[in-house]
């Protein structure tokens, strides 16, 4: 097995130029852009300013890079400066409704004693961004802890949020679906509810690592994962939609800068708690990737040739068609039987919590199923119900995994 730690993009199929002047310009800190290398880029013949638009929107990078082509003073095409102000005005407002309303949520959780930590983009704006803009939000996703699910769901109802089945992708509908989040959605807000740090089955991580050494602000009682906890989070959702086919561009930055903001120390200390939880395999590919095509500038562990290879082949087919062929042939791709997911659950306590919940999709709405297990009127009959309808679903996916392995034997 070849190992590296440094390596040059391919070049079987080169990025087109658009692409390059966009990663060029991807960066927060304005004195890493170097002018001389865009404007060449931009000044030759084959550069669109169509093409680059368009690419900048599928990435979710418009205004950030919108932000930093003005700094370094670049002639934009009218029409195209135009429509790069029209996606930061639509960004600023969007933005602002999202982080206002959940502000207000967020103090109605605490006064109600509920821990809720925020994840992903609504927690990165306000640690990485210094501008509501630069950072593209859609919804709010929160981590909480189990006993208090039913409280969340009541509260929400209380002011006037829907429940909403959350649409899953192939590989939760297949397994588990304990792990999916609990949406809620009222006036254009949507908030995600997890029990669990992650739902993809190939990348799990203990969740109670992200309630050790919490950040705890005395003044409003908000709680927020620390800069290393934050980056594991990070790259491992990053990893995870990768092999969901899923990705966003932004997705990278967001890695790729919080990787810069680990100095030494806490860099050697992320490695470590990233081999103590068992992910360090899973996410060094793209903190490689974050390297070589997003400047981070973090050292990082020895990585699989072989396996970056097949991640960065899939990284630039995305970058150019928006999808993978090779993607559907790698093995972090493929589906996981129930019965395998159960299994790889880290703690004794998310498998009790899946069992019980197994089979709460069959029957009833699973909210529904939560009120009549952790609620005050207990509802005996559709327990068992549900206790019923898990058993035999573990039952047939046992014996189905186990006749595919004495198949796979015989051959």
């Amino acid at each position: 097995m070849n190992s590296i730690t440094e390596i040059s993009p391919l070049t079987k199929e080169p990025l087109p130029i658009e692409v390059s002047v966009l990663f060029l310009l991807c960066k927060l800190e304005r004195h890493d852009l170097d002018k001389n290398q865009i404007v060449s880029k931009i000044e030759n013949d084959k550069f669109s300013w169509k093409a680059f638009f368009d690419f900048s929107i599928d990435y979710h990078v418009t205004t950030l890079v919108f932000r930093n082509l003005n700094y370094l003073e670049i002639q934009i095409p009218e029409k195209f400066k135009e429509e790069f102000r029209k996606q930061v005005q639509l960004l600023f407002v969007r933005n602002s409704k999202i982080v206002h309303k959940w502000e207000k949520i967020e103090q109605q959780l605490i006064a109600n004693s509920i821990q809720a930590i925020p994840l992903k983009g609504i927690h990165l704006l306000d640690l990485l961004y210094d501008d509501i803009t630069l950072r593209h939000i859609s919804d709010v996703d929160i981590l909480i802890k189990n006993q208090d699910l039913i409280k969340c769901l009541n509260l929400f109802e209380k002011f006037g949020f829907d429940y909403v089945e959350s649409e899953l992708p192939s590989y939760v509908k297949k397994s588990l679906r304990f792990h999916s989040p609990y949406n809620f959605k009222k006036g254009g807000l949507l908030i995600d509810l997890h029990l669990s740090a992650h739902n993809n089955p190939n990348f799990l991580i203990d969740t109670n690592f992200f309630w050790d050494n919490l950040e705890v602000n005395e003044m409003d009682k908000t709680v927020r994962l620390d800069l290393e906890q934050t980056t594991i989070y990070v790259l491992l959702h990053l990893a995870s939609s990768f092999f969901s086919g899923k990705f966003k561009v932004a997705n990278f930055i967001d890695a790729a800068e919080l990787l810069n903001k680990l100095d030494s120390k806490a860099s050697s200390d992320f490695l470590e708690r990233c081999k103590n939880q068992g992910v360090l395999d899973k996410i060094t590919p793209f903190i490689l990737l974050c390297k070589i095509y997003f400047d981070c500038k973090t050292q990082i562990p020895l990585v699989d040739e072989a396996s970056f290879n097949d991640v960065e082949e899939i990284f630039l087919e995305y970058l150019v068609e928006g999808k993978s062929k090779k993607l559907i042939s790698h093995e972090l791709y493929r589906n996981v039987s129930t019965f395998d997911y159960f299994l790889r659950l880290p703690t004794i306590s998310e498998k009790v919590n899946a069992a019980l919940l197994f089979g709460s999709y069959i029957l009833v709405p699973r909210k529904y199923f939560l009120k009549a297990r952790y609620g005050k009127e207990k509802n005996i009959v559709l327990l068992l119900l549900n206790h019923f309808a898990s058993f035999i679903i573990a039952f047939f996916s046992f014996f189905k995994r186990r006749s595919l392995a004495l198949k796979k034997h015989r051959l």
